[in-house]
């Protein structure tokens, strides 16, 4: 199931929607992607919103959200990178 809806040409994503799988399958951490079709990779208001309030409800839930990225046409877009607000670290563990 898509975590967000598209209507016309905004994307509206609920946490309990986001946050769905990551829950039932016992995530410690997710990373959040999306696309700007217009292929700008500037996060805008919206995106900053809502960003702030899935930080919020993943704290409540304890889980970690490792970046949300917003990928464009020529690149990317990294809350993580771009040292905005605390992202926790990801560290890639291959047993």
């Amino acid at each position: 199931m898509p975590a967000s809806r598209q209507i016309l040409y905004k994307s509206i994503g609920h946490p309990r929607e986001v946050f769905a799988d990551a829950v039932s399958d016992w995530a410690a951490g997710i990373i959040i992607v999306h696309n700007h079709p217009s292929g700008n990779t500037e996060p805008s208001e919206e995106d900053f919103a809502i960003t702030e309030q899935l930080l919020d409800a993943a704290k409540i839930m304890e889980i970690d959200v490792i970046d949300h990225i917003i990928v464009g046409r020529n690149g990317y877009f990294s809350f993580q990178a771009a040292h905005w607000r605390q992202f926790k670290p990801f560290m890639l563990c291959l047993d």
